[in-house]
């Protein structure tokens, strides 16, 4: 259908400007014949269009958009128009183009859009072999699609774990995917650029600038699915992923007779005082890099939290997949750690997934496994087949001692292509 209306608007540019016994096709070496009786100020003003409409278009291809669509010049390495290259229209499913066409002579291709795909990808390939080819999004403010010469990827895994091994690899964003073989995963034709090589069960291997044939080996913690969560490195309160997922940050709250210390002297019960945090970052006699430390006092009964919320505050992620979290701790404390939904219970509470343990006075792993959690439903502490799905806060309760130190607060068998698929909560009343 999309051919046969592109022929038409060729066909309809083809006309004569005029009728056939009065003017000559622009198009057609063929002259005819001009009355000699015409009103002569229409001679005039037909022969000003005529030079204006054949004068030079200052502005020929920087325009993408035209009546019916959009107009690509497809160039090769040198800049050259490129005829014969096929063009393909591909939506954001990257499942099958939906339009194609073949640049001509002049290296040009016109494709009408459609108003319903926001998003629209263009690959161009050139000779029998895919010899050249291109991808890219298409921005709107770009008409010239340079083809360069295509490229062959290889990637292979070094580990004797065979059910670490993905069934296929792709190129993020691309409709470019591969089964494995046994000479490893092999693309033997792809597009130069910028790419994002994933496995089928989403593990990113890294992004790649790839210019040239390239071989990539990954060794078998490439394929273990881990989130660093935390890290503190940057020295601040701000979440790790805070910008990348719209979250505000870490936050210190206390309950009953729970106090927080700026330093080890000095006492923080209100925020709108001038320090803003009780938190400090240590990197002498830190885990590794930047550690937090906080100072507190529990009182007879009270208790500090530290969190952060993992994306905006009505958002949750689906942990089905995490095997463990695993932080370092140094401190005389009893802490819990949670995982909480975003979706309120009742009066301002939220359903977790909590563990407990003594820290050391010396830096120390704990990990904390689903299946080990408390539960106490009075207090919204569930299983975890209750709450994985809706995943939203980080918490760390502190129930007794004097300081904590954490670092590299870690999740287990997710990665950041989890955080990529937020959930809507609704609460609860």
């Amino acid at each position: 259908m999309k051919k046969n209306m592109m022929e038409k608007d060729h066909f309809l540019l083809n006309q004569n400007f005029f009728n056939d016994d009065k003017l000559y096709s622009p198009y057609s070496s063929t002259f005819k014949q001009i009355r000699l009786t015409m009103n002569p100020i229409f001679l005039l003003l037909t022969c000003f269009f005529l030079f204006y409409g054949c004068s030079p278009n200052q502005n020929a291809g920087a325009t993408t958009e035209t009546t019916n669509g959009i107009a690509l010049f497809i160039k090769d390495s040198s800049n050259q128009p490129l005829p014969m290259a096929k063009i393909a229209l591909f939506d954001s499913t990257l499942s099958s183009p939906f339009a194609t066409a073949t640049s001509d002579s002049n290296g040009v291709v016109q494709f009408t859009l459609n108003d319903s795909i926001k998003d629209y990808f263009i690959e161009a390939i050139y000779g029998a072999d895919s010899s050249a080819m291109a991808w890219e999004q298409f921005e709107g403010d770009s008409s010239i699609v340079q083809v360069l010469s295509s490229v062959e990827i290889k990637v292979a895994f070094n580990t004797q774990d065979t059910l670490l091994l993905p069934n296929s690899i792709y190129l993020k964003g691309t409709p470019y995917q591969v089964i494995s073989t046994e000479d490893g995963f092999i693309f033997k034709r792809a597009p130069q650029g910028i790419f994002e090589v994933r496995t089928d069960n989403d593990i990113s291997l890294g992004t790649f600038e790839i210019n040239q044939s390239s071989s990539f080996t990954f060794n078998e913690d490439a394929l273990r699915k881990t989130l660093l969560l935390e890290d503190f490195n940057d020295g601040n309160i701000q979440f790790k992923y805070g910008d990348k997922l719209s979250a505000s940050g870490w936050y210190f709250s206390s309950s009953d007779d729970g106090i927080w210390y700026a330093n080890e002297n000095i006492e923080w019960t209100d925020p709108t005082e001038e320090i803003e945090h009780p938190a400090q970052f240590i990197s002498e006699n830190a885990f590794e890099g930047m550690s937090i430390s906080l100072h507190y006092s529990t009182g007879d009964s009270g208790m500090l939290v530290l969190g952060t919320h993992l994306g905006a505050d009505s958002i949750s992620y689906d942990f089905s997949e995490m095997k463990a979290v695993r932080l370092m701790v140094r401190g005389d404390a009893i802490f819990d750690v949670a995982l909480e939904s975003n979706r309120t219970v009742g009066d301002n509470h939220y359903p977790k997934v909590l563990w407990r343990d003594t820290a050391s006075t010396e830096w120390t792993e704990y990990v904390f496994y689903p299946g080990n959690e408390i539960v106490l439903p009075e207090h919204q502490q569930y299983t975890w087949n209750e709450v994985k799905q809706e995943i939203g806060i980080f918490s760390i309760f502190i129930n007794s001692g004097s300081f904590i130190e954490i670092d590299q607060i870690i999740i287990d068998g997710i990665n950041e292509i989890t955080l990529e698929k937020p959930i809507k909560i609704s609460s609860e009343p």
